[in-house]
């Protein structure tokens, strides 16, 4: 009996118990084994010969996969229970893992930095490493810097309290001595230029002070862009310009951004296609002469706006002119001037509207104004319209004879491009069912050859030709337009 009782004891207190008590003993345990596991998982990031190996300690393998942009890696540091905030001592001065993303200009870099900024990571870093947001300005790694401002970091952080902004880090972009990672290096000597003018636009959108200066020596980073001027990019410049960037602001010398500019005058011609190790001591042929241009050019209109809307105004007087008959438009302007007093052939709110899609060498390139519908049907052919299309990829309408004319008969659209072309005008297409008038059709003898609209065998049908805005001009144009 007594043994019965003891066996009865023990299996109500087996595995096959189902009380409270118990459940809460078994989870207990398997909280434990999981609370094992997952250390057992942070500790296989780590070196053997690591000191320390907690999850706020960044372990050298995962801080080579943030800089080169090996996103599964830095995943699994976190699901492992990684702290996006580790940080590594190195030479003195700690390093956190977002700085190690943000040092590179690989593309990839940007989704480990997005990843990061999720995970709730402290944005400002460590001033002995460099902000992150002035890494990622540096080498000029657009994608991660727009994270980092969609997350909120601080677009006026100093580097080492010597106030040295992002802003400034952006105009270096490519100055490559002032990497440290490998490829960043190789790619930045093949480019041509110095400056992001990009970053540069984003940073100044997201309120960085145009002319902060470095606390020493008083450069702003116009100053900055012009002691390179022998390599910086001109859109650099305009950039800074267009925001109000001044050209009276001195260094700590007394010297504006044309004093600057004049002294890199003196520097040997540099006539490499890459960027060379010191760029502010060689110039390339004609570049300090094309930034010197543009700063007297500025001064010169009294602003930058006037300066950019200059070319418009001489369009707008020119109009003028043709109404009093006193001049005679350009051929390709035609349709935009009046021939008399009496004869207004465009409105002047749509005259206006035009002179916005329309980019000189003077402005800073921006995605065109989103145009109303009546005007984006406007810049497209019409039901019934006549137009010249090529026939294959790699043609274009300057070449004679390779073109089909064509009516057009159907149309779809628009509707807006998947990828954003530098184009002056909007960015969108329709698809045009397009009936040829000169191309015989596929199923007959002597297929799409050039035969005369007068001929009257079957024509060849594009059924679904796409028209990109960006194209007009090159693979397909209105006949009309060139009458």
């Amino acid at each position: 009996m007594g043994f019965l009782v003891s066996y009865t004891t023990l299996a109500s207190a087996g595995p096959f118990a189902h009380s409270h008590a118990d459940l809460s003993t078994t989870d207990s345990i398997d909280s434990h084994y999981s609370a094992a596991r997952t250390m057992s998982e942070l500790q296989s990031f780590f070196a053997p010969d690591d000191q320390s190996k907690t999850s706020t300690d960044l372990p050298g393998r995962v801080a080579h996969a943030a800089q080169n942009g090996e996103l599964d890696t830095v995943q699994r540091w976190l699901a492992a229970g990684g702290s996006p905030d580790a940080a590594l001592v190195r030479d003195g001065r700690t390093i956190q893992l977002l700085e190690y993303a943000c040092s590179s200009s690989r593309p990839a870099n940007a989704e480990v930095v997005r990843l990061l900024c999720a995970a709730g990571v402290n944005l400002e870093g460590s001033p002995s490493a460099g902000r992150p947001m002035e890494l990622a300005s540096k080498h000029g790694a657009e994608a991660a810097v727009r994270h980092l401002l969609r997350a909120g970091a601080s677009v006026a952080s100093a580097l080492g309290g010597r106030g040295l902004t992002p802003l400034h880090n952006a105009v270096m972009t490519n100055n490559w001595r002032l990497y440290a990672e490998p490829w960043s290096i190789a790619q930045a000597k093949q480019a041509w230029s110095i400056g992001h003018e990009g970053v540069i636009r984003m940073l100044i959108a997201h309120g960085a002070e145009v002319d902060a200066r470095i606390s020493e020596i008083q450069i702003t980073p116009l100053h900055l862009a012009a002691m390179m001027s022998g390599f910086i990019s001109l859109d650099v410049i305009k950039e800074l310009l267009k925001h109000g960037a001044s050209l009276d602001a001195v260094d700590e010398n007394g010297r504006n951004a044309e004093g600057l500019a004049r002294i890199i005058l003196s520097k040997p011609i540099y006539t490499g296609d890459d960027i060379p190790e010191n760029p502010h001591a060689k110039r390339r042929p004609g570049a300090v002469e094309a930034v010197l241009d543009l700063l007297t050019s500025v001064r010169a209109a009294g602003s930058w706006k006037r300066y950019a809307n200059a070319p418009r105004l001489d369009v707008v007087v020119l109009q003028a002119l043709c109404a009093k008959g006193r001049a005679t438009p350009p051929a390709v302007l035609a349709r935009l001037f009046p021939t008399s007093t009496r004869s207004q052939l465009v409105p002047r709110e749509i005259f206006w509207r035009i002179l916005q899609f329309w980019r000189t060498d003077r402005d800073t390139w921006m995605p065109p104004p989103t145009p109303t519908a009546a005007e984006l049907a406007g810049l497209f052919p019409f039901l019934g319209d006549t137009v010249e299309i090529v026939l294959q990829k790699g043609e274009t309408l300057e070449v004679d004879g390779v073109g089909d004319r064509c009516i057009v008969a159907a149309l779809r659209g628009p509707f807006q491009d998947k990828n954003n072309r530098r184009t002056t005008l909007p960015a969108y297409h329709v698809y045009a069912e397009l009936r040829s008038l000169v191309r015989l059709a596929g199923d007959q003898e002597h297929a799409y050859q050039r035969v005369p609209e007068t001929d009257q065998r079957p024509k060849h049908v594009h059924a679904k030709y796409k028209l990109s805005l960006h194209a007009r001009g090159t693979v397909w144009r209105r006949v009309a337009e060139d009458a």
